[in-house]
């Protein structure tokens, strides 16, 4: 579908950039989405140790020990108040300030009428590809940096479900969460703007770095700019964010059942819970393999990604 969209936005004026408004909202819902959370975050976190006497409790432990603690305490309204500001800031404050600024044509402009089959099935397969390629890095980046890994155990208790209704819950919030909000303002608006104004790849890879910048998180980071700017050029490609979509909801969702259904060591993981170097190849493989197509499924059909 190729229905001429309509670019009445104030930032859409001759003396007006679209860039310098596509930046100002990532800032603008970044700011408000961490700022206001962590408010919410400190305030609980100081009452309910006064409340709790559980400042005693800290005098024989590390921090690693104390931040495993209350993630495990204030997992609940973690997770809440987290899905709760994604809906609303990311996924709602930047729907309005499109509109506004840009167009009332949204799902046009975002991508949300067209559909691709083939990219779909990328998609759904990059998911599960990437999962030990990312986690490869990761495995280096504990090596050289092994205080990242303690870090990791300490939050693992806030992706970890003790009954069905806590599962349902994170599968919810990170799984299906991410894949609406995140991707209407990475891909359907940030890089969607990148793209009408900078050449291939630098739309995908700036949109992407920022992505993985905007999560904080550093033990995670560089798995984080390998699956933001290979999203990016998944959208870039197959010119549907349905395909990332599905990506993004199935690589957290999988990582998620992971965290919470770990196997012993065997043919796929090391007794300490790496995926064997065997599999970590054949994902590379298969990795490289679904880049390779989506780079001839691109020569092939470039009005796909054409722009406004």
């Amino acid at each position: 579908m190729n229905k001429k969209i309509t670019l009445d936005g104030s930032f859409e004026a001759a003396d007006k950039n679209p860039l310098s408004a596509a930046f100002i909202i990532i800032c603008i819902c970044g700011g408000i989405y961490f700022l206001v959370p962590a408010f919410i975050f400190n305030v609980y976190i100081v009452i309910d140790a006064l409340s709790n006497s559980r400042i005693d409790t800290f005098a024989d432990k590390d921090y690693f020990e104390i931040l495993a603690q209350y993630y495990n305490s204030i997992k609940i309204p973690v997770l809440i108040v987290t899905g709760a500001a994604q809906y609303s800031i990311l996924f709602g404050l930047s729907y309005f300030l499109v509109k506004k600024w840009h167009t009332k044509q949204i799902a046009e402009y975002a991508f949300y009428l067209r559909f691709s089959l083939p990219g779909l099935v990328i998609g759904i397969a990059s998911a599960f590809v990437i999962i030990p390629v990312v986690e490869f890095i990761s495995y280096w980046s504990y090596l050289l940096f092994p205080i990242l890994e303690k870090m990791q155990k300490a939050t693992a208790g806030l992706f970890t479900a003790y009954n069905p209704w806590e599962m349902i819950l994170l599968l919810f919030v990170i799984g299906v969460t991410p894949a609406f909000c995140e991707e209407f303002l990475f891909r359907g608006y940030f890089q969607r703007t990148l793209q009408r104004k900078l050449k291939t790849p630098w739309h995908f890879i700036i949109s992407g770095a920022i992505f993985a910048l905007f999560h904080f998180q550093l033990l995670s980071l560089p798995a984080l700019v390998v699956i933001g700017i290979y999203l990016g050029f998944l959208y870039y490609v197959f010119g549907s964010i349905y395909v990332t979509m599905a990506a993004h909801l199935l690589y957290n969702s999988t990582l998620i059942i992971l965290c919470n259904f770990e196997p012993g060591e065997g043919l796929f993981f090391t007794a300490t819970g790496y995926f064997q170097l065997p599999i970590v190849g054949l994902a590379f493989m298969g990795f490289t393999a679904l880049i390779i197509y989506s780079l001839h499924y691109l020569h092939k059909n470039k009005s796909v990604q054409k722009a406004v």
